[in-house]
């Protein structure tokens, strides 16, 4: 009971040390961005809102959130099934998921660039170069995605060696780390899809393929599929090329059918 109250005490210690410097950081950038003395400000009487512009962020902003959201259930559902083998499983999960955010940072770091660009030249009429765009964003993916996720399979036993000496978490770490890390370029590639339709104003398809391949089929993976073949995290973890591939599928089709409406 003790261990247990002092964990609480603790993760609520952290959790209100972050609340309060987001708050604190907040107020700080709002004072420097009202200081007229500043190369760029804002100007207390031109602050309003418009109609028409908040109708377009929203209806692009409110999605994506979604999506996001979206994403951390489903990996919520996967740490549920891992759990179940133990505190060595959960370590190694940790340690490759660890790995997995740089790798995924990395690889879907030009969706984040394709959709302002593609936007751009969608308003200006140039929609060569919006396709252009997009074709080199997952060119971009797959060359750093794809080599650096490949080194860190190759090497997963060194780099989970770092943050363990145990070979069973070592062991759980390198399952993930080899079936999930060496694909982390077909998240890249989604991410880029999704940001080109959002650049095409049809942010609902990305949401939906979200919600249907990487929680629903993630839900009936882990509860009915998962089960005919237990004891197997590497089967489970097919889970996540899995559910990439099967939403580039489904909206690239969706991409190009507007792309090409739009040009003609």
């Amino acid at each position: 009971m003790l261990t247990v109250f002092v964990t609480y005490h603790y993760l609520l210690g952290v959790s209100l040390s972050t609340v309060v410097s987001w708050f604190v950081t907040a107020i700080l950038y709002a004072r420097a961005m009202w200081r007229r003395d500043n190369p760029i400000y804002i100007d207390r009487e031109n602050v309003r809102f418009y109609a028409a512009e908040l109708k377009g962020m929203l209806h692009i902003g409110i999605p994506a959130g979604m999506q996001t959201a979206l994403y951390s259930i489903a990996n919520v559902v996967i740490q549920t099934a891992v759990n179940t083998f133990g505190k060595e499983a959960t370590a190694g999960l940790g340690i490759a998921n660890i790995y997995d955010g740089i790798i995924y940072n990395i690889s879907v770091g030009a969706a984040a660039a394709v959709m302002p660009y593609m936007s751009q030249n969608i308003g200006a009429g140039n929609l060569d170069r919006a396709k252009k765009t997009m074709v080199k964003g997952i060119w971009i993916t797959v060359a750093l995605g794809g080599s650096l996720g490949a080194l860190t399979a190759i090497f997963s036993w060194p780099l989970s060696a770092i943050m363990s000496a145990d070979p069973a978490v070592i062991a759980y770490s390198q399952q993930k780390m080899i079936v999930v890390s060496s694909c982390y370029f077909l998240s890249g590639i989604n991410e880029i899809m999704c940001a080109a339709l959002r650049a095409l104003k049809k942010p609902i398809a990305p949401t939906i393929a979200t919600l249907v391949y990487m929680c629903g089929i993630r839900f009936i993976w882990v509860y009915g599929i998962f089960p005919l073949v237990p004891q197997n995290l590497t089967f489970l973890y097919l889970i996540w090329p899995i559910g990439w591939v099967l939403s580039i599928l489904t909206l690239l089709p969706y991409y190009i059918y507007h792309i090409r409406k739009l040009q003609n």
